[in-house]
């Protein structure tokens, strides 16, 4: 049965290697395949900030019109002091608020992203793992196996002839 053990230990010392190789490349898979939804999520973001951005600028358009609307239709001069304050003010909030809301949306694009860069390099390091792993579990089942080569009885140091 000695015989047999080698090339079987051999054996188990190769699939050991292939199952550390093929665990770490499926766990780079799962990682890339992560990472990509992330960066796809940071684009989506990024589109939605883009879009946010557009709309409120308009909907800021529109409120300013809407003062020198409301203040002509009362017969206020639109060149009053009065007029121009109340402007600048809806400016300013309309401006923090579309600032404040772009700024979250882009902070989670960022987020998205920086995900997305770490699963990429959890991957790599998985897989390298997955690597080292293989070649020490087929190290180690080499060095268990006692190889048998045969020949005559008992090898001993006899004498010579």
């Amino acid at each position: 049965m000695g015989a047999a053990a080698g090339p079987l230990s051999a054996v188990s010392s190769v699939t050991s290697l292939a199952a550390g190789i093929m665990g770490g490349s499926a766990t780079q898979t799962a990682d890339d395949y992560q990472a990509n939804k992330q960066r796809v999520a940071a684009e989506y973001a990024r589109g939605a900030a883009a879009e946010t951005d557009s709309q409120m600028r308009e909907n800021l358009n529109v409120s300013l019109e809407n003062i020198d609307a409301i203040r002509s239709a009362a017969g206020i001069d639109p060149t009053s002091p009065t007029t121009a304050a109340l402007k600048q003010r809806a400016g300013m909030i309309g401006d923090r608020q579309r600032s404040i809301q772009v700024g979250n949306i882009m902070a989670q694009a960022e987020q998205d992203e920086s995900d997305a860069n770490y699963l990429q390099q959890a991957g790599s390091f998985a897989y390298t793992q997955g690597i080292i792993g293989g070649i020490a579990g087929a190290a180690g089942k080499l060095a268990q196996t006692k190889f048998s080569y045969g020949g005559g009885g008992g090898g001993g140091g006899g004498t010579a002839p």
